[in-house]
């Protein structure tokens, strides 16, 4: 089974129904399929705060969403985050590109990419990097730990998890 397949199978049998993403080219091909999927609502919020509170009010409607963000969004989210989602223990989950790294072409990402680790560990977030295939099993063992314990957990995706999705895009 493809790794974007096999994502949102992970996604459909943890009963997750709504995708929060703010558009970011690393994580196109799996919005696409995502997109495609009829047992998936993708919802496109203008900026990553307002995902934190649509994702927030899935989970007080009983609902399990994922966003699929960039790692430079979560500076945007730091007080939202903190003053909602930890303040009143909403669980919370999502899959952060992390760019910024060797491989980085735009110097503006390189900043956030160096301090995203130190700025998740911080805010209190458990986080895990989802570098390859073999990594892909991480998805359901943190949704199931986020939403069972009411805690916020990310999985941090190098830009070589994507790359071979997105050149067919």
């Amino acid at each position: 089974m493809k790794r974007l397949e096999e994502i949102a199978k992970i996604l459909l049998e943890e009963k997750v129904k709504i995708i929060i993403t703010i558009p970011c080219k690393s994580l196109a091909g799996i919005i696409k399929l995502l997109e495609e999927k009829k047992d998936f609502r993708v919802v496109y919020p203008s900026r990553e705060e307002e995902g934190l509170g649509i994702s927030a009010g899935c989970s007080l409607g009983g609902m399990k969403s994922v966003m699929f963000i960039q790692n430079s969004g979560l500076g945007n989210m730091v007080n939202a985050f903190k003053s909602l989602i930890q303040y009143y223990k909403i669980p919370f989950f999502a899959v952060v590109s992390h760019r910024g790294g060797k491989e980085e072409l735009v110097g503006a990402q390189k900043p956030m990419g160096r301090v995203t680790p130190k700025l998740l560990k911080t805010l209190g977030v458990k986080y895990r990097f989802l570098r390859t295939r073999k990594d892909i099993k991480k998805i359901r063992a943190l949704l199931r730990e986020s939403f069972s314990e009411n805690k916020s957990c990310v999985l941090l995706s190098t830009p070589g998890f994507w790359r071979e999705f997105n050149e067919k895009i």
